[in-house]
C-alpha cells in the first residue's frame, strides 16, 4: 500500500509541475479569468439597459448569443496587435475586421468591431466603449445578433492589454 501511496504522490507533483502557470488575479489578463461567458454576460448586461451613445438614444437591446467563429478573429487580432506593438483595426497583413471575420467561416450581413487598448480587465474595457460615442453604438445596436471578443497580452508593448469585440448579424439565405 505504501508504494500506491507514493505513485499516487508522484502523480500529483508530476501534474502540478506540467501545469501551465495562471497569473496574478491582479491583472486578470487570461481567458482563465475573462472566460467567453463572464464576456458575454458583460455585454448582455450593458444591452439591457436603455442609454444615450453621443446624442442618440438606444433602448435595451436583445441580448446577443456568443460566436466562436467572431471570438476567434478578435483573438487573432487582438493577439497580433500585442505582440507586434500596434493598435489599428487594419491588420499588419492589410487586412480589414471583414477579411479577418470571413476568414473564420461566418458570413454575415453587417457587422462592427470594437478596439480598445490599455485596460486591464474586460469590465474597464467595456467601461470605456460604453463612453465612446461610435464603441457604444456598436455595443447597442439592436440589428446585431452575435459576438465574439478576444483579448491579447503583452507586458513589454506600448499598452500592454489589447481587446477586441466583433459584432455581426448573419446572412440568411431565403
Amino acid at each position: 500500500m505504501r508504494n500506491g501511496k507514493i505513485f499516487l504522490m508522484m502523480s500529483v507533483l508530476l501534474l502540478a509541475a506540467c501545469a501551465k502557470p495562471v497569473q496574478s488575479t491582479q491583472h486578470r489578463t487570461t481567458w482563465q479569468m475573462d472566460t467567453p461567458q463572464h464576456m458575454l454576460n458583460l455585454i448582455n448586461q450593458a444591452r439591457s439597459q436603455a442609454r444615450k451613445c453621443g446624442n442618440q438614444h438606444f433602448a435595451a437591446a436583445p441580448p446577443l448569443a456568443w460566436s466562436v467563429k467572431l471570438e476567434r478573429a478578435a483573438t487573432l487580432h487582438a493577439q497580433d496587435m500585442a505582440k507586434h506593438n500596434y493598435y489599428s483595426h487594419i491588420g499588419r497583413d492589410q487586412s480589414t475586421f471583414a477579411q479577418r471575420i470571413q476568414a473564420q467561416g461566418y458570413q454575415y450581413s453587417g457587422i462592427a468591431e470594437n478596439i480598445y487598448a490599455h485596460p486591464m480587465t474586460a469590465e474597464l474595457a467595456m467601461e470605456g466603449w460604453l463612453k465612446s460615442e461610435g464603441h457604444c453604438r456598436n455595443l447597442m445596436n439592436p440589428q446585431f445578433t452575435h459576438v465574439g471578443m478576444g483579448m491579447g497580452y503583452n507586458p513589454n508593448s506600448d499598452w500592454q492589454t489589447y481587446w477586441v469585440q466583433n459584432f455581426a448579424h448573419p446572412l440568411r439565405f431565403e
